[in-house]
């Protein structure tokens, strides 16, 4: 069933075909962390809502330019990073799918790679922190 409702925001000219589907687009810039877009998504019809947020967060001091997060009513449903060490990003992106954002920062915060004072773990550690911050605003 929640798969079928992500499909329905896959067409956002179809939204509102579906069962009364009721969608909220936000977009907001917040630190370094832009929300691309957020949805709120009410489908009457089946009884639930559910909240899709994306975030766009450009790095700094790593080999990878960016990361696109995707949290799902509290939980990370993607991360994919723009460069980087190509397998090492997909891993780390692998990894956090499914976690609570709270326990990837615990887990990834202060990692470094090499000489560098950062990492793109720890780089998206730094992003969790600033979406939760703006949570809690």
């Amino acid at each position: 069933l929640l798969r079928r409702a992500v499909l329905f925001l896959s067409s956002a000219r179809n939204y509102n075909k579906y069962n009364n589907a009721k969608v909220i687009n936000i977009s907001e810039l917040h630190g370094n962390v832009a929300r691309i877009p957020t949805y709120f998504v009410s489908l009457p019809a089946y009884g639930f809502k559910f909240i899709i947020m994306k975030y766009h967060y450009p790095t700094s001091g790593t080999c990878s330019r960016a990361i696109d997060i995707e949290i799902n009513d509290g939980v990370i449903s993607s991360v994919a990073f723009t460069g980087g060490c190509h397998g090492n990003t997909q891993g780390i992106a692998s990894l956090v799918k499914g976690q609570k954002p709270e326990y990837v920062i615990e887990r990834l915060k202060g990692i470094r790679c090499g000489a560098k004072s950062t990492s793109c773990p720890d780089q998206l550690a730094t992003a969790l922190q600033q979406i939760m911050a703006q949570k809690a605003e």
